[in-house]
């Protein structure tokens, strides 16, 4: 008996240490070991791009970056996902350790005297028990939740920055559609009064005889078709505006009477500099939602060995430590004198 004791012992260590189901493995890529030295930035500098759009200097799309980020439901959406993930580790993680458990009773039981020969009495009882469990991870399980929990983390962690990018460069790209719509808005005013003056002139032109019909009517229909392009680029104005309310969370009306955004002009507006004209395809693999499409497959992954693990066997060990007192005391019959009444 004391010889099958350590095989068993090592047998159950050896099947704690194996894990059912398939280990992820990223898909290898055909990619160069190093990048060159032109596309490499400095700690400082990487530091800087973290908030890229400040690259622009323009402090008007820094406040509209700033309020959208920050009213985003999405965004507020997926910082819970991610308080539920780290939620869902910490019980995979409890999972893995042996759970205690303690229960204290007290209890009380009287006996009446017409059913004792010792008379009537009165039992209590105390009791205190603690209860240690623990399950053998025999074939992975619990590593494999943990696993998968922690990989269920990560993805709300990308997904979140996905979202968080992506309101950011919707703000961005409206913002600058915006800007291009409204100094296309203003050339094409400032044409329609220079048309309008052109075709002045040449009605007097022609009133006093200097200028024929056809330059005449050359000018008035240039006039015309510069005037038919205002109502399309007034309302292409007016759905920008609406579009970047809605991103930063405003009405239309809110955003024009409410929030500054500026009257920056295209030409004001800074180009970023320092930027690599190659780089690395790596650089894909670093888009969060691509980082959070893969932590997916990764909990799917050990999803896989979670289900072929539940449908083996478990061990269970545990323990029972407790003790109980009683106190018991008998109560003497009492006499009655004659007459029903008790002793004095």
């Amino acid at each position: 008996m004391r010889k099958a004791l350590p095989v068993l012992l090592l047998s159950t260590a050896l099947l704690a240490g194996c894990a059912v189901g398939p280990d992820y493995r990223a898909p290898a890529l055909d990619l160069p070991d190093q990048w060159p030295e032109h596309v490499l930035l400095s700690d400082e500098a990487r530091a800087d791009w973290q908030q890229w759009w400040r690259q622009f200097e323009d402090p008007h799309l820094d406040a509209l970056v700033a309020r959208a980020v920050d009213d985003n439901l999405e965004l507020r959406l997926q910082l819970a996902r991610i308080q539920e993930a780290r939620a869902r580790l910490g019980l995979a993680r409890a999972e893995q350790l042996p759970s205690v458990s303690a229960q204290a009773e007290a209890a009380r039981e009287r006996t009446p005297g017409t059913l004792s020969p010792f008379g009537e009495s009165t039992d209590t009882t105390f009791s205190l028990a603690g209860v240690l469990d623990y399950e053998l991870d025999l074939w992975g399980r619990l590593a494999r939740e943990r696993e998968a929990s922690e990989a269920l983390l990560e993805q709300s962690l990308f997904a979140h920055d996905a979202v968080r990018l992506n309101v950011i460069a919707d703000v961005v790209a409206t913002y600058f559609d915006l800007r291009s719509a409204q100094r296309q808005l203003r050339i094409t005013e400032a044409t329609v009064a220079s048309r309008e003056e052109t075709y002045r002139l040449e009605q007097l032109r022609f009133d006093v005889g200097e200028s024929d019909e056809l330059a005449l009517r050359q000018a008035q229909s240039e006039l015309e078709s510069t005037l038919a392009q205002l109502p399309a680029q007034r309302e292409r104005v007016r759905v920008l505006e609406g579009a970047l309310a809605l991103l930063v969370g405003m009405s239309p009306a809110e955003l024009m009477s409410e929030l500054d955004y500026g009257d920056t002009e295209l030409e004001a507006i800074a180009l970023p500099e320092g930027v690599p004209s190659v780089l690395p395809s790596e650089l894909l693999a670093r888009r969060p939602d691509i980082r959070s499409a893969e932590a997916g497959l990764v909990a799917a992954s050990a999803g896989i060995g979670v289900a072929e693990a539940s449908r083996l066997p478990r061990l269970n060990l545990g323990g029972l430590l407790g003790t109980a007192a009683g106190d018991a005391g008998i109560c003497s019959p009492r006499r009655l004198a004659p007459g029903g009444s008790p002793p004095r």
